[in-house]
């Protein structure tokens, strides 16, 4: 699931992502993203709720051999252009990033956050189950969430 390009007030409620390999949920600006110009309404992203999704075998599909564990199942990022204006205001809430018993967590981090200066601003983390990768559950810390 992607959503980027001034994707904005959008609620990603209720999902199965299995066997997914780059990412299973993404949010990043892209080129049609603006902050608001000459009286037209910004085209930025945000104002998202990520909530009630379950993401299993992450890193087990069949594309895992292209991407490897630089990937992540939560990913948000910086815009594609360096006047795109950063992702904002996003709640994550209640989701669950599983890798069973037995096996190995092929990914680095469970959520994936741009931490350059025009990377996201004000997310939340509540209520998330998040399985450990291979270097912790975040690659920076996540506000509201506990380890």
């Amino acid at each position: 699931m992607k959503a980027m390009h001034g994707s904005r007030n959008v609620l990603i409620s209720g999902n199965q992502f299995i066997r997914n390999d780059l990412w299973a949920i993404g949010l990043m600006p892209g080129t049609s993203a603006h902050p608001g110009r000459d009286s037209a309404l910004p085209n930025a992203d945000g104002g998202t709720v990520v909530i009630g999704n379950v993401i299993s075998d992450f890193g087990y599909g069949h594309a895992h051999w292209v991407w490897g564990s630089g990937s992540a199942p939560l990913r948000f990022e910086r815009g594609q252009e360096p006047d795109d204006p950063p992702l904002r205001d996003v709640a994550v809430v209640g989701n669950v990033v599983h890798v069973a018993d037995g096996t190995e967590a092929r990914f680095r981090w469970a959520v994936l956050l741009d931490p350059s200066p025009g990377g996201p601003k004000g997310l939340r983390f509540t209520g998330n189950v998040l399985a450990r990768g291979s270097e912790g559950i975040s690659n920076v810390p996540l506000l509201g969430q506990a380890d």
